[in-house]
C-alpha cells in the first residue's frame, strides 16, 4: 500500500530539482567524506584529485 512522502522528503525533492548541481555536489561530498573511496576512484582513474 503508499504511502504519503513525509515533509522532509518533499523538501528534498524541492531542492533537487531546484538546484541543477544538487547530483555533483552530493557527490561530490559523499566522495570528500569517503577517504576511502576517494582513494579508489583516483586509484582507478575516474576522477582526478584536485588541489585548492
Amino acid at each position: 500500500m503508499p504511502i504519503k512522502p513525509s515533509r522532509e522528503t518533499i523538501l528534498a525533492d524541492e531542492v533537487s530539482r531546484s538546484n541543477p548541481n544538487f547530483g555533483h555536489d552530493a557527490l561530490e561530498a559523499i566522495i570528500n567524506d569517503t577517504p576511502e573511496l576517494a582513494e579508489a576512484l583516483v586509484a582507478r582513474g575516474l576522477v582526478e584529485e584536485v588541489k585548492e
